[in-house]
């Protein structure tokens, strides 16, 4: 037909998922019905036995029945889903139905007659061994081809049920309907997606513990996400509206599932608490059972769960029994489980605690945790870090704080060291070809040698920590490093009125590693020279008409991060 009934781009996909590997089942059957044919012109009229050519049938068709059986439930979704999207599609199935030759039967009862046939088998084969007289050979062979064929129907089921859970989150994530603007792409497409549990769960209304008011949600709980919706019959299509943000199961904890059961005054709505029950060919089915009693149903079981999202926190649903609150309970470690394996599997990053004894604020002491760490000094927040490695190849790195910076080395937590006294550190880099440290705090920016915070040796030349400034007067808001060119550059950003102001330094390497001159005699309260520093020589200044946030290096450029979205801009610009 052209236009065609399904579209073009689709269709070999369909009849994949429809018809599967029927041809390779038809060569079978065919060979099989071919067979019996020659024993019946050969033996007529009366045939001795065909339990040779159904055992070597039984054996050569195996491998196809195992891939054509799992995948009845998919084939019979692709049409269901094809008839509710493709008004064409099911005309001309209704058409092929009034047809003489379909007997009525819709196209499903014909892809799965292959099934049906292998199960006729064995009725066929049962029916004939009734019949064998004591002493026919038959009496030893059927039993054996009947083993074989329920093997093979025992050997699909698990491929069956896996095929019915998959065509179940299939319903399900096109059922979700989400509120506009607030749609989450949860991957429920994804190959390797799974649904671990279903099933209605209470709500307690915000009026109180009446008996009137109360929700019933029904909550799916994917190995991804856990989501709460309310079902809604639609059309004879059930729609699932989703009332809460799907919650990433990274950002679930359990809390508290022990709670004892709290008495309600009245009875309340019926829940099926079991899964959820599904309709014929894995669609799902909001109904459910009932309570044992009466008095069950005046109980209520609580789920505490904690959300760790930054709009999160404690959230308790309840179920109608023990039996129920516990199953549930089972779920979610089970799928928590799995997601951390799989997490753990795919992980970008190995995650390794740099100190846990260490880093110390206020407001997270208490009697029972030191205040102070080894130095009897409160660190504050930690605000950045990076890490480095020394000339002489020691791995270290640097932990910049509300109260200074604290040096150590990268897998020893007890080596955490505060070499520097400085309020407010916002950020540090290290230049590890010129041996410098650089360090924003209180928004000025300075200058150390690493070697001088972390000698290599007593005699080491650079013994004074007295940094250089290397920002002459006003605020620095940030500062970025990087190479363009084959240059090592250091970008500080102020702010002028509504502007931001920039400043691009290149490293003078002889000024950097002169032999450190005696003190001046009159230093600041910050211990930093008077004079400017001369490690450092001016390669450009830029601005930009709008606030800026941050600079990135880029291969060939620097990217400026505003409020107008990201400016990028070439330093080698001859207009520089």
């Amino acid at each position: 037909m052209d236009p065609p009934i399904i579209p073009r781009d689709k269709l070999d996909t369909f009849i994949s998922d429809v018809f599967h590997n029927f041809a390779e089942l038809y060569a079978h059957h065919r060979k099989l019905l071919d067979q019996l044919h020659n024993i019946q012109r050969e033996e007529h009229p009366t045939v001795r036995s065909i339990t040779a050519s159904m055992f070597d049938a039984a054996r050569s068709f195996r491998d196809a029945y195992m891939e054509y059986v799992p995948n009845y439930p998919i084939a019979a979704y692709r049409v269901d889903d094809e008839m509710a999207n493709n008004t064409e599609f099911k005309t001309f199935i209704e058409k092929c139905i009034r047809h003489p030759d379909a007997r009525r039967l819709d196209m499903k009862n014909f892809i799965n007659r292959p099934i049906i046939r292998l199960l006729r088998y064995e009725l066929l084969l049962m029916g004939i061994l009734q019949q064998t007289p004591a002493g026919h050979e038959d009496r030893e062979a059927i039993p054996q081809v009947l083993e074989t064929l329920k093997a093979l129907s025992k050997e699909t089921e698990p491929g069956v049920q896996s095929a019915k859970q998959k065509v179940q989150l299939w319903c399900y994530s096109s059922n979700l309907q989400f509120k506009l603007g607030e749609s989450v792409d949860m991957d429920l497409l994804n190959e390797n997606r799974s649904l671990i549990h279903a099933g209605k769960l209470l709500q307690q209304p915000d009026i109180g513990f009446e008996g009137n008011g109360w929700t019933e949600i029904f909550v799916l709980l994917f190995d991804n996400y856990l989501v709460m919706t309310e079902p809604e019959e639609k059309d004879g299509v059930t729609k699932y509206n989703v009332t809460w943000k799907p919650t990433l199961l990274d950002l679930l904890t359990l809390a508290n599932f022990t709670e004892a059961p709290t008495q309600r005054s009245t009875s309340i709505l019926r829940l099926g608490l079991g899964g959820g029950n599904k309709h014929s060919e894995g669609r799902p089915s909001p109904g459910g059972g009932a309570p044992e009693s009466a008095t069950d149903s005046r109980l209520v079981y609580s789920c505490t769960i904690h959300h760790n999202g930054r709009l999160g926190g404690l959230y308790t649903l309840y179920t109608e029994s023990e039996q129920a609150r516990a199953e549930w309970k089972q779920k979610l470690d089970e799928a928590l489980g799995l997601r951390k394996v799989v997490q753990e599997s795919n992980k970008v990053f190995e995650l390794e605690a740099l100190s846990t004894d260490t880093f110390l604020v206020p407001s997270i002491t208490s009697a029972a945790t030191p205040s102070w760490n080894h130095e009897n000094s409160l660190t504050g927040k930690v605000t950045c870090s990076v890490p480095f490695t020394t000339a002489d190849g020691r791995a270290l790195v640097a932990i910049g704080c509300a109260e200074g910076v604290w040096i150590g080395f990268r897998h020893d937590s007890t080596s955490m060291r505060r070499v520097l006294k400085l309020k407010m550190v916002t950020k540090c880099a290290v230049l590890e070809d010129f041996g410098m440290f650089l360090v924003l705090a209180d928004k000025a920016l300075f200058a150390y040698h690493i070697e001088a915070l972390v000698p290599s040796s007593p005699q080491s030349d650079h013994t004074s920590q007295t940094p250089r400034r290397v920002n002459g007067t006003g605020d620095v808001h940030f500062f970025s490093v990087g190479n363009q060119s084959g240059r090592t550059l250091v970008v500080y950003m102020k702010k002028k009125g509504l502007d931001s102001v920039f400043r691009v330094l290149e490293p003078v390497v002889e000024k950097i590693n002169e032999k450190s001159e005696a003190l001046a005699s009159s230093t600041s309260r910050f211990g930093i020279r008077p004079a400017r520093s001369e490690w450092f020589r001016v390669y450009g200044d830029f601005f930009l008409p709008s606030e800026s946030f941050d600079l990135v290096f880029l291969k060939a450029k620097i990217a400026i991060l505003c409020t107008k979205g990201f400016e990028i801009m070439d330093l080698t610009d001859s207009a520089f």
